[in-house]
């Protein structure tokens, strides 16, 4: 067992693992999805890696990208350093780093 990790579940039903960072000045969140190529069938392959992309494609609030980098600028992170996924044969993963302190988020806040 990893001192210090701290595991649970939500009431739904989305299960967590948090482990103090150790770099007082950065967070690191990792969303783990299980769901990937071993759930597809032969006629499906392929798409949990289209949704992993999909995933960056916007929201109804921020629907551009111009807007989404506003948003990570504002938080001091990059796409690709800071905001990334990957999807292997057993899940898809995204990542977040940020740097923790003062942000202007006024910008996008409206």
């Amino acid at each position: 067992p990893v001192q210090g990790l701290v595991t649970g579940t939500l009431p739904n039903g989305l299960s967590y693992v948090v482990l103090r960072n150790k770099d007082p000045f950065k967070f690191d969140a990792y969303l783990q999805v299980n769901a990937a190529a071993v759930n597809e069938t032969a006629q499906q392959q392929g798409i949990a890696h289209m949704m992993e992309h999909m995933a960056f494609q916007g929201t109804e609030k921020y629907p551009t990208w111009n807007m989404q980098q506003q948003i990570y600028g504002a938080l001091g992170m990059t796409f690709g350093a800071d905001v990334n996924a990957f999807t292997s044969f057993r899940q898809t993963c995204f990542t977040f780093t940020c740097k923790v302190g003062k942000t202007d988020l006024s910008a996008i806040t409206g």
